[in-house]
């Protein structure tokens, strides 16, 4: 029957995996100084702004909000370290730094991780909150550090071939 038919290909399509667009991968961002300034510019607002991502963990910590600070920290990850540090991540120039760069992503991870299972129900505890917070904070700097490692001639001269 034609409804059986019509199962069976809806089935069969359910499977297909998604159209890819056909077109070349996107080149890397060009490494400029207002692409560097920029993508370290938006880290550097998670860290340093009263109404950046550490800025608000702070305050849930503070106000023992533990609810406030598994939910956050949750989407705080990919937002923050996969987006924004990633971003600036892909911009250094030299190999050295981005492994180091990659370590400091992960550590953030981890941070955030520390801060979300001190905030589980039954295993809130405020002084291991603020040890990730301040290690968080660390983490940070370090990789705000790196920003002056960026080699724009290298680039450019990497770009050009």
């Amino acid at each position: 029957s034609s409804a059986a038919s019509a199962a069976a290909s809806a089935v069969a399509f359910s499977f297909a995996p998604p159209p890819r667009p056909a077109h070349a991968k996107d080149k890397s961002e060009p490494v400029t100084p207002e692409t560097v300034s920029f993508a370290f510019d938006a880290v550097r607002f998670e860290l340093e702004d009263p109404s950046g991502g550490v800025a608000i963990l702070a305050s849930r910590v503070e106000a023992e909000d533990y609810q406030g600070i598994m939910d956050y920290t949750k989407e705080y990850d990919l937002e923050f370290r996969k987006a924004k540090m990633g971003r600036a991540r892909k911009l250094l120039t030299d190999k050295k730094v981005k492994e180091e760069a990659v370590l400091l992503c992960n550590a953030v991870t981890f941070d955030l991780i520390g801060m979300n299972k001190s905030s589980r129900p039954g295993r809130e505890n405020r002084e291991e909150a603020e040890r990730y917070l301040g290690e968080l904070r660390a983490d940070i700097a370090k990789f705000l550090e790196l920003e002056g490692t960026v080699d724009f001639e290298a680039a450019a001269a990497a770009a050009a071939n």
